[in-house]
């Protein structure tokens, strides 16, 4: 079965939004805990007139924690340690909107002309030439918003130095869900 043909059973008559979501960065502090991504699912769908579907991608499966908190949702798509590049690169371009944190995967839906909405591991307050700053490394060339987070907490200065999900969680679940709203009205996808 082609990416096409798999998302058309979701978009289906209701002319459903299908948003990959990359859930892992290429390190741990570039990856935003899981438990956010949950708070956007649920809290998105209350303001569209249209379904929401999220298309869960990433190399590894969903460990059985992440699993539970999927299980309330209906409207989630786990595709994680399913596809091969090349599924995921089709699953991208089939989608609307990227959003998730800043991986290849955000480049290549830019390359698709998809919408991003990307969460950077880089300091709002840090130098504009940093390696992971979105004027270097982020979306280019398509309707875009990059949330950071204000800067460096419990030590971190210049860029976060922890080995877990950290600095990145001082972006809040609401401000994807207004970033995410406002590409969705960008788009006229409401």
């Amino acid at each position: 079965e082609n990416a096409h043909d798999f998302l058309d059973d979701y978009k289906g008559e209701n002319n459903a939004i299908i948003v990959a979501v990359a859930l892992q960065g290429s390190s741990k502090n570039r990856s935003w805990m899981f438990s956010n991504y949950i708070e956007v699912f649920k809290k998105l769908n209350k303001y569209s007139s249209r379904p929401i579907y999220y298309l869960l991608l990433d190399a590894a499966p969903l460990s059985a924690s992440q699993k539970r908190q999927l299980n309330s949702l209906s409207n989630v798509i786990d595709m994680t340690g399913k596809t091969s590049l090349r599924e995921g690169i089709a699953l991208i371009s089939e989608s609307a909107v990227y959003f998730g944190v800043g991986t290849g995967l955000m480049h290549i839906a830019a390359a698709f002309r998809k919408p991003v909405v990307e969460l950077s591991v880089h300091f709002k307050n840090g130098r504009p030439m940093d390696s992971d700053s979105s004027i270097l490394v982020g979306p280019w060339g398509v309707p875009n918003i990059v949330l950071e987070p204000p800067s460096g907490i419990d030590g971190c200065v210049g860029w976060c130095t922890a080995s877990f999900s950290h600095c990145i969680n001082q972006i809040y679940p609401d401000q994807a869900v207004d970033a995410l709203q406002k590409i969705f009205r960008c788009k006229n996808f409401n």
